[in-house]
């Protein structure tokens, strides 16, 4: 089109801001839309001032605004859509609380009804992003990695309440999820400072909330299981929530650690992508259960919150690396030797008191408090906290 196209380009812009079309995504459809029809029209014949013309006249008065603000209504009700549903979730979830403590009966299909709620909420919040910022890339990765992890969490579901499908459902989603996530890394490591990376956007402007969320099932599930303790029945339930927390927080973990100021301080980036990939399996293949033997499960979990600790660490911003940190992480790596330790029968079960008692949670707890202000830490010491509750068994 000459030289007259850098003209025409932000007399497009111009136009736009005179019809107030202001929603990014939006814009940017209008704007190619747009263009391409005065491209068209010049294809045609028509010269760049004849075709400029048509195009504008053939907009109604108004009509941008009118698809801007009925866009933005749709998201924003997606968007509130998708609070209603976490929010119901943890409703449902403390009624199941309430049910299995008073011995009512429907603890379990409340329970099933808030994580249904759950999936609910992820799935939504998805699509909304999706949606919302068409602009950005990653849509697929975000969809792949949020079906596979509720797949993932429903195997456990199943398994705890005895249903059929858990084997099946469990090694088809921690298969997927393990291809999947050397992907996702090198996708991070290579689009985390893009604008157009969805992942990276949605996770950061969720963080807060998810941070909140887990906070909030921790306390839950803890609450149970030390009811479940105090007065002898079955913790399935809190199993349920303390699973539930666990996978949360650390799929958190691991968006958390794929931003490349976390990692600052492993100047070999390869060898920091291929350490997640290496942790990322710890973290997940315990899941498989009795498929995999004791001893080999022990020293993944163990091998994770020791590599996992060490990264938090590295990864805490210097302003908020204290003492204190250090101080819980050693106490969290003696807790884990003495607890592998127990698991390969080296130590008789008798220190299982050593090591499972209202002291230890209480020093836990406190290290999460004091932490709280840290992303990364505060996500760590969740998984810590919710598996110590798991295996907290008298």
């Amino acid at each position: 089109m000459g030289n007259l196209d850098n003209n025409y380009l932000e007399r497009i812009h111009d136009f736009l801001d005179q019809q107030k079309v202001t929603f990014g995504p939006l814009r940017d459809e209008i704007y190619d839309h747009i263009l391409s029809d005065i491209e068209g029209k010049v294809r045609d014949g028509y010269s760049l001032k004849e075709s400029w013309d048509m195009v504008v006249s053939e907009i109604p008065p108004n009509h941008f605004q009118t698809v801007q603000t009925e866009t933005i209504e749709s998201i924003n009700k997606g968007l509130n859509l998708s609070r209603i549903f976490s929010y119901l979730s943890l409703i449902l979830l403390g009624f199941s609380i309430v049910f299995k403590l008073l011995h009512l009966p429907g603890t379990t299909m409340l329970m099933l009804g808030g994580m249904t709620a759950i999936a609910t909420s992820f799935l939504i919040s998805s699509f909304v992003g999706i949606r919302k910022y068409k602009n950005k890339s990653g849509s697929i990765l975000l969809l792949a990695t949020v079906v596979t992890v509720l797949i993932f969490m429903l195997s456990w579901i199943l398994m705890i309440f005895q249903l059929p499908g858990t084997i099946p459902l469990k090694v088809i989603s921690v298969t997927v999820l393990l291809v999947l996530f050397p992907f996702l890394t090198v996708y991070f490591s290579r689009n985390i400072h893009s604008e157009d990376n969805l992942l990276a956007y949605l996770h950061t402007k969720h963080s807060p909330g998810i941070e909140r969320f887990l906070l909030i099932l921790l306390a839950m599930s803890g609450i149970l299981k030390l009811a479940a303790i105090a007065f002898s029945f079955i913790p399935n339930i809190s199993s349920i929530l303390l699973i539930v927390t666990i996978c949360i927080a650390g799929f958190h973990f691991f968006a958390l650690t794929w931003h490349p100021e976390c990692l600052k301080k492993i100047k070999n980036k390869k060898g920091a992508n291929v350490l997640l990939v290496f942790l990322f399996a710890c973290f997940l293949l315990p899941a498989l259960g009795t498929q995999l033997i004791l001893d080999f499960r022990v020293i993944l979990a163990s091998t994770f919150y020791w590599i996992a600790g060490i990264l938090t660490l590295s990864g805490s911003n210097k302003k908020n690396t204290n003492y204190y940190k250090t101080v819980v992480f050693v106490f969290v790596t003696v807790f884990y030797m003495i607890w592998a330790l127990i698991n390969f029968g080296v130590l008789g079960p008798q220190f299982n008191d050593l090591i499972f008692n209202l002291p230890v949670l209480v020093i836990f707890l406190v290290g999460l408090v004091l932490g709280l202000k840290d992303s990364l830490f505060k996500s760590y010491m969740i998984m810590v906290i919710a598996h110590y509750l798991f295996e907290f068994i008298r």
